[in-house]
């Protein structure tokens, strides 16, 4: 079994709250912290489908079986640690996304950065995805929206 936790998540540039005003057509700034919440979910739901980052963050991926490699996810920058189930330290090696060790579990924990090129395609989907909430849209139309990220 493979579970990934983000243990960090960097912070949204300011503009793309403005962004997403604009797209949105929302002139005021009286329901910012509701439009911040639906920022934030989008982002992470738009990275997490495009397997991409959009902002920096700290993830973890613990797999069961790891003699096969363990695969990292979104724009890796550098490896934090890598340590068995019991949070013993092992030593690895990494090519592009896989990392690999001699233990039967492992748990990697990384930073990832954003791409530049990532956000410019991707913004546009944070913000359709972002209205949407807003808007209550139904999960049919939200998982319609995610799709754009393939």
């Amino acid at each position: 079994m493979i579970d990934l936790e983000i243990i960090e998540r960097g912070t949204i540039p300011a503009a793309w709250l403005n962004g997403l005003k604009s797209y949105a057509s929302i002139p005021d700034d009286t329901q910012d912290a509701w439009l911040q919440i639906c920022l934030n979910r989008a982002v992470l739901s738009v990275q997490e489908k495009a397997d991409k980052s959009l902002v920096a963050c700290t993830l973890r991926v613990s797999d069961e079986d790891a003699m096969e490699g363990v695969r990292l996810y979104q724009s890796v920058k550098d490896i934090v640690s890598v340590t068995d189930g019991r949070g013993v330290e092992h030593e690895f090696s990494q090519a592009g996304r896989m990392v690999y060790t001699m233990t039967e579990k492992a748990v990697v924990t990384y930073r990832t950065e954003p791409n530049e090129a990532d956000i410019d395609s991707l913004l546009i989907v944070v913000y359709q995805y972002a209205t949407a909430l807003y808007d209550g849209q139904d999960s049919r139309t939200l998982a319609s929206i995610l799709e754009q990220c393939r």
